[in-house]
Formats: structure tokens, sequence, C-alpha cells
């Protein structure tokens, strides 16, 4: 399977662009300074609308530098800058091909997902108390027709 880095479109259906992009714009707020980055990689950043959210200023740059066949250009400028060190795991995995560890639910010792404490038995004190919700509700809703 072909690397993110090196798709076009920018695969968007894959959780690990979801996770590259959330990376970017937490990394690189200021929609200024990623627009600087990615020109630097070679990219047209006048293409990329900059008055808005980074959240679109990096969906639009993903977007552009996967159809311009410089999404690996763009994130080895993001490595080698020294101030993205929260981002460096991330991007060290892409560049080399590897599986990141993106799945930041914290795990218990047994390994399971530390929600998971109990089971989701319902009592029979929460099923009363939603059925009474639920009844209240039902006959608000009915008296004001």
């Amino acid at each position: 399977m072909a690397s993110i880095l090196d798709t076009a479109p920018y695969p968007w259906s894959d959780p690990l662009a979801w996770e590259l992009h959330r990376t970017l714009y937490s990394a690189v707020p200021r929609p200024s300074r990623a627009l600087l980055v990615a020109s630097s990689a070679g990219l047209n950043t006048g293409l990329v609308n900059a008055d808005q959210a980074p959240f679109d200023v990096w969906k639009e740059l993903l977007e552009l530098s996967a159809t311009s066949g410089k999404t690996r250009a763009l994130i080895q400028k993001l490595r080698a800058d020294p101030s993205l060190t929260a981002a460096h795991p991330l991007l060290d995995a892409l560049l080399n091909d590897q599986a990141p560890a993106t799945d930041k639910q914290p795990l218990g010792p047994g390994g399971a997902p530390v929600f998971l404490t109990n089971d989701d038995t319902v009592t029979e004190p929460e099923a009363l108390l939603a059925y009474r919700r639920f009844a209240a509700i039902s006959k608000s809703l009915t008296s004001d027709m």
C-alpha cells in the first residue's frame, strides 16, 4: 500500500491522513507560518486562502501538496523544524514508511481501554429514571400540540 505522503488526491479516507492533519494544525496553528513552510517545500501557496482557520488552511495545503506530488517534501520541511518536536514521532514514522502509533486512548495494565472499567448493564433504578424522563418529555410534546 502506498504511503499517504505519495498518494494523490490526499487520502482522507485513511485514518492516518486525518491524524497527520490533526497533528499539523495543532503543531503549526498560525496560517502564515503554515504557508511559509509550504512555500519553502515548493507549493504554490497563492492557491490557499490564508484568511481561514488553521484546520482549513492545513486541509487545503495537504490537498494541494498531494495533487502537486509534494506531500513528502512538505513533511520533510516540517520534520526539519526543531520547534515541532511533538510532531516528530508521527513525521518520522511517515517519512520512514512505518506505521505510527496513532491511538491516543490510554490503556490499562491488561491492554484494555481505560474507559472499559465495568460493563454496560443498566440497573433497575437507571431504567426507571430513563423511563420517567422519556414519559415526561413525551407528555410535554403531546400537550403542546
